[in-house]
């Protein structure tokens, strides 16, 4: 959002950078709230008959050479040639979360980056649960190629009436692994965004912000920078702002509360802050585990040397060791006796972002 030197700006956007690399095929998939899709953007084809998986694969089959979830996508819109940017607007209808007729509320998709074909499909989620709507409509962006390096970049924009974003544009070629965006306010001011995918090379926009770092933001209000904030980097500059922040604290856990009980504490071996400056911050930890490794940090205590984390009431037990089996359509452990599986283990290296902030 932004904020002016009289009020608040209630408006927010996000801004998301989805990175994937290697294989032959890769789909960001977005889908806004029940409603219509406006769009006035790109070129859609109807596809007329089976779904996402193909024309021939009805809805509902079993998946075997296609991913799971193709074949529940249908009503199949695509766009072959898509342009580098485009704009998607759902109205939520009336009755979902207790909205009213005359709410007005919207979800717009600023797509911002070049990708193979784009499709819009319906999914249906499941009808059990009370409150699920009857259907969602999604959008699939779709990238095909050897050895792909895909950079989806989006701008999601809820707004009620007006929009509050004019416009949106990415300011970087799309092919050095960095990303720029230009995001024009209807109040005037002017957001710019930066990530890097790699932090120790400097990056320089033609209009001179620099940075080098992982990310980036400016605010600009009537030609005056008013915000700056940097994340994990040396530095962020443009005109009147400098910010100069660090790299990323990294060390490895020493020892880990390994029980379902006493909740999320670990003991890491670097010493951190206890002044509160890294509280509500996230220590994300390297897992080869199904699950994210990523927890916020409530208290830190000093221990020596060492530094013990306190992740509130919450415990790293994954499951249970000797695997698991369907008892009445539900899978539960085939042993209970053979110890826990973990989240991630000790020894593992951890990582918690350092951010700094700039106002005039």
């Amino acid at each position: 959002g932004g904020m002016d030197a009289v009020k608040r700006d209630s408006n927010h956007y996000v801004v998301d950078i989805f990175r994937g690399k290697g294989g032959t095929d890769h789909v960001y998939s977005f889908h806004g709230p029940p409603g219509e899709i406006a769009q006035s953007d790109l070129k859609l084809d109807v596809q007329t008959s089976g779904t996402y998986a193909g024309e021939h694969i009805a809805k509902g089959t079993w998946a075997k050479d296609f991913p799971v979830g193709y074949s529940h996508l249908y009503n199949v819109r695509r766009d072959p040639m898509p342009p580098p940017s485009f704009i998607l607007d759902w109205k939520a209808e009336a009755g979902y979360r207790g909205l009213k007729p005359n709410d007005d509320v919207h979800l717009r998709l600023h797509s911002l980056s070049q990708v193979s074909d784009v499709a819009l499909a319906d999914g249906d989620p499941p009808q059990n649960k009370p409150g699920n709507p009857r259907r969602l409509g999604y959008a699939l962006l779709h990238n095909a190629g050897d050895n792909l390096n895909s950079i989806f970049v989006s701008v999601i924009e809820p707004y009620r009436k007006q929009p509050f974003i004019k416009s949106a544009e990415r300011m970087d070629d799309g092919k050095s692994g960095t990303v720029a965006i230009k995001i024009e306010r209807m109040d005037g001011g002017i957001d710019y965004v930066l990530y890097s995918a790699i932090p120790e090379k400097a990056m320089r926009l033609p209009n001179g912000i620099s940075m080098t770092g992982t990310a980036g933001y400016v605010r600009e209000m009537k030609g005056k920078v008013n915000k700056g904030i940097l994340v994990n980097g040396s530095a962020l500059k443009y005109n009147s702002l400098t910010v100069k922040s660090s790299v990323p604290i990294r060390g490895k856990i020493v020892r880990m509360n390994r029980e379902l009980k006493g909740g999320g504490w670990l003991i890491v071996d670097k010493k951190l802050p206890t002044d509160g400056s890294l509280t509500g911050q996230q220590i994300v930890i390297e897992t080869t585990g199904e699950r994210d490794a990523s927890y916020t940090i409530r208290d830190i205590q000093r221990e020596g040397n060492e530094t013990k984390i306190f992740c509130g009431p919450i415990t790293f037990v994954q499951g249970y060791k000797g695997g698991e089996m369907v008892v009445r359509t539900a899978s539960v452990p085939k042993d209970y006796t053979q110890g826990y599986l973990y989240d991630f283990e000790e020894g593992a290296a951890f990582q918690i972002a350092v951010h700094k902030e700039w106002t005039p």
